[in-house]
């Protein structure tokens, strides 16, 4: 089993650290295109937690990694609910 902290610090992180050049952008963006950089931005974000938990934990499985990358997307209630349901199975 892997040791993932029970908590990632996103303390961080600050929509204030937008450019008002990046707002405009999104704002001339028509809601397609803003909802086709949301997805491209989140598959970019998951590749890249995924890869640095891999360097991080090279003794975990896929599944365990996969899972990890889940919580921290969704938070600790998601990982609850799959282990629950995984019990079940």
């Amino acid at each position: 089993m892997c040791g993932f902290p029970a908590q990632a610090d996103v303390s961080t992180l600050s929509v204030s650290s937008m450019t008002r050049e990046q707002v405009t952008i999104y704002r001339r963006m028509s809601a397609a295109e803003r909802l086709r950089v949301a997805f491209g931005l989140h598959a970019f974000a998951r590749k890249r937690l995924e890869a640095a938990l891999r360097r991080e934990h090279p003794d975990c499985s896929d599944r365990e990694l996969a899972h990890e990358v889940m919580r921290r997307f969704l938070g600790n209630g998601w990982s609850a609910a799959t282990r629950l349901a995984e019990a079940d199975e």
